[in-house]
């Protein structure tokens, strides 16, 4: 099974002090090791840039991001979390479809838009996301949300 989850989970699981920190570690001892979890560059640019935002905040100490990011580097090269490269002319097709079915109707952010595009280009069978509007989104849009 492939599951693709969202920037809003991969934060939640490595701060321990998120409010859905727990969420995501049940997420995770559910699925796992019979679930592939999916990463791809685009969870790469958020989840890092976020974990950077979140030190800058001083939500977390300093120099920790950089820690969280170089352990998440070495777990991908563990095999921990399969890394998939992404068919950028299938998301982006994708992408355009859902943003004019939905985008003058409901409220969809782009990136969280790209994230469902790159999910269902990926032919994941679960969609994890602790953004209430993602999550909808996603539900529109027909993939199985995870919980």
């Amino acid at each position: 099974m492939k599951v693709y989850l969202d920037s809003s989970w991969w934060i939640s699981l490595k701060i321990k002090g998120d409010r859905n920190h727990e969420k995501a570690v049940k997420i995770l001892e559910k699925f796992q090791p019979k679930a592939d979890f999916l990463w791809t560059v685009l969870h790469q640019m958020e989840v890092y840039n976020s974990l950077r935002q979140l030190e800058y905040q001083k939500v977390i100490a300093s120099k920790e991001s950089q820690r969280l990011i170089e352990a998440l580097e070495d777990e991908i090269l563990e095999g921990f979390w399969l890394r998939q490269d992404l068919e950028w002319n299938k998301v982006i097709d994708i992408y355009e479809k859902n943003s004019f079915l939905h985008g003058v109707k409901h409220r969809v952010r782009a990136m969280d838009l790209m994230h469902i595009s790159a999910a269902i280009s990926m032919r994941a069978e679960g969609f994890v996301s602790y953004d209430e509007d993602q999550v909808k989104s996603a539900k529109r849009i027909g993939l199985e949300i995870l919980t």
